[in-house]
């Protein structure tokens, strides 16, 4: 018989300890050459070749904008919310994620927020909640 591992779940870990493993770019000192740099040059020539309506705003800060990958009114509709620890990042560098899911006849909107410290989870939330009720209606 085996031995059973047991890993630690994440109650169990140090502040830390918890960084570390949800920080990522703290740990790819090259995260920005090998892996945004790529997202970007993908998202661009993507924006590019689509026929996206870009910055659609849905509420009053800079940031409440979206893009929209639409491909008709009656495709399926995935929100896309990028990551970045709710501290870094913009949706201009995930325009690559709706490609196959516009290949594959859904129309796509990436939105963007506001990011912490300048505003709370609670702001982000409300923000998140306000581009999609912009676009279900």
């Amino acid at each position: 018989m085996s031995e059973r591992v047991v890993r630690p779940t994440y109650q169990s870990l140090s502040a830390h300890e918890l960084e570390h493993q949800y920080n990522v770019v703290a740990r790819r000192v090259d995260f920005q050459k090998t892996v945004v740099a790529p997202w970007m040059r993908r998202s661009e020539a993507f924006r590019d070749g689509s026929n996206a309506r870009l910055d659609l705003p849905y509420g009053v800060s800079p940031r409440e904008r979206l893009d929209l990958f639409s491909i008709s009114q009656n495709a399926p509709l995935l929100a896309f919310i990028h990551g970045g620890y709710w501290q870094r990042g913009a949706k201009e560098m995930y325009s690559f994620v709706a490609e196959p899911f516009v290949a594959a006849g859904f129309s796509v909107a990436i939105l963007g927020y506001d990011l912490c410290p300048l505003v709370s989870l609670r702001d982000i939330t409300g923000q998140i909640q306000r581009a999609v009720i912009w676009l279900w209606r």
